[in-house]
């Protein structure tokens, strides 16, 4: 449970909407909005991401959409299918080292604690995904590093560490080995709209 990066360290459970767990396919009609729910948790006390997956079952790739936190270890998410036909979907999950060294980042600021390692080893880690990326987000990436760099060295704000921009460039660039998926993919069988009303 213990694995690097959070290796093994995510359990996924009661994904939902589900029958029989999975074995069958829940029903919809064109239009609908699919809610998923799922339990997802870890040992220790490292701050989680998670992400819906969806796809026509025809479909060769998957759409991501970030699931959300409702309490109690419950993440929601959505998807709309447009289509009649199948549809799969399926939740993945990680122990996000960049979203808790943020929390733990924003904690300590309020707290007024001097930030000058935990803005070195954020730059770090923004210097690692900055690696695994390419293009335009590559640049980017190295540039947040250095600005957080020339933060920690001037004992400045740690606004640039904090920006939703980083954030978000962050989220799609994660340690190779990190991502847990569950390990069924559930299906939605989508009719059209006056299937609903048939007898």
């Amino acid at each position: 449970m213990n694995g690097k990066d959070g290796i093994m360290r995510v359990v996924i459970e009661r994904v939902a909407p589900s029958v029989d767990g999975g074995r069958f396919p829940v029903k919809r009609v064109q239009g609908d909005v699919v809610v998923v729910e799922a339990d997802m948790f870890t040992d220790g006390h490292d701050a989680l991401s998670c992400d819906l997956l969806y796809r026509k079952k025809d479909a060769r790739d998957w759409t991501l959409s970030p699931m959300s936190p409702v309490g109690n270890d419950r993440w929601r998410g959505a998807f709309t299918v447009h289509d009649i036909g199948v549809f799969c979907f399926t939740v993945r999950g990680w122990v996000d080292r960049f979203k808790t060294w943020r929390r733990d980042l924003e904690c300590r600021l309020k707290a007024g604690q001097d930030l000058a390692i935990d803005l070195q080893i954020g730059a770090e880690l923004v210097s690692e995904a900055a690696e695994a990326a390419g293009g335009a987000a590559r640049k980017s990436l190295a540039e947040h590093a250095g600005k957080i760099r020339e933060g920690a060295a001037g004992g400045r704000s740690a606004s640039i560490a904090l920006s939703p921009e980083l954030e978000r460039i962050m989220r799609e660039f994660l340690p190779a080995g990190s991502i847990v998926t569950c390990r069924r993919e559930f299906s939605v069988t989508v009719d059209r709209v006056k299937a609903r009303f048939s007898t």
